[in-house]
């Protein structure tokens, strides 16, 4: 058991790759928007391909995360601004701005489209009656900004389906007929990227129910992200940071924004995991 251990901790960090994202993503975002193309792991952060990233092309604060753009060849990679100054992920090597790489901006939210993977957030232990408190609606009104997962329905859930949730989810309650709110603490605080991606797979393979949900700590960013997620897809807003979302052009103006074209290889499930 030790030799396997050892051998497993010796193992290669796989370091995931990214591109620019197609520029139909920077227009339905309203940002810069990079995209993953290779599985692997950084800043403490599971990436997958197909994952996309969403950049602010303002001010770098410390510990932001960031994308670096090489000056001239190479692939764009992550780095994170410190108090010694901007460190390589992994690895945390010192980056030559200016000479090498550029900063594209910091990374405030991270999206995952069509999730295949569940098994982790419906089998958790039933916490029984507590269920119960939450069929009634909550007023969205009086609920403080603060860390959870906002999640909207494609068509109002069945009540044993939403007593099913409230018996599974801790702080789970219904705030309208096709939307609730999660604790965003207490679930997703290890990979809340990997268990966003379970629950919206698993409501859409075993209740044939397509959701789409955002972790965030303000409720004005929820919406403006969830009005430009497509159905069957996740993000994870940095905490800290805020998004919103550019307005929608007339259609006299130009020509009218659809949803984003997602590719059929994307069949698996961003923020932090």
């Amino acid at each position: 058991m030790l030799a396997l251990r050892q051998k497993m901790s010796s193992a290669p960090l796989r370091i995931p790759r990214f591109e620019a994202a197609e520029a139909r993503f920077s227009s339905w975002f309203g940002a810069a928007v990079f995209r993953v193309t290779s599985e692997g792991h950084a800043a403490d952060l599971h990436f997958e391909p197909g994952d996309l990233l969403v950049i602010d092309q303002g001010g770098v604060s410390i510990d932001d995360l960031v994308v670096l753009v090489p000056q001239r060849r190479g692939r764009p990679m992550l780095g994170r601004m410190t108090r010694e100054g901007l460190v390589s992920e992994p690895g945390r090597v010192p980056v030559a701005l200016n000479t090498r790489w550029h900063v594209a901006g910091r990374i405030i939210m991270r999206v995952r489209t069509n999730p295949r993977r569940g098994g982790q957030v419906l089998r958790f232990p039933d916490r029984g009656e507590a269920a119960q408190q939450q069929l009634e609606f909550a007023d969205p009104s009086q609920i403080a900004d603060d860390l959870y997962v906002h999640i909207v329905f494609e068509r109002a859930p069945a009540r044993d389906l939403v007593g099913h949730l409230g018996r599974r989810l801790p702080g789970f309650r219904m705030i309208a007929p096709d939307e609730a709110l999660v604790d965003g603490g207490e679930l997703f605080t290890g990979a809340p990227m990997d268990v966003l991606s379970s629950l919206v797979a698993e409501l859409r393979v075993e209740f044939g129910l397509k959701t789409k949900a955002v972790r965030t700590e303000a409720r004005g960013t929820a919406m403006a992200v969830l009005g430009r997620l497509p159905f069957d897809a996740v993000a994870c807003v940095r905490p800290g940071a805020r998004y919103a979302a550019p307005p929608r052009r007339r259609s006299g103006s130009a020509p009218a924004m659809s949803e984003p074209e997602l590719e059929k290889k994307q069949l698996g499930l961003f923020g932090e995991g």
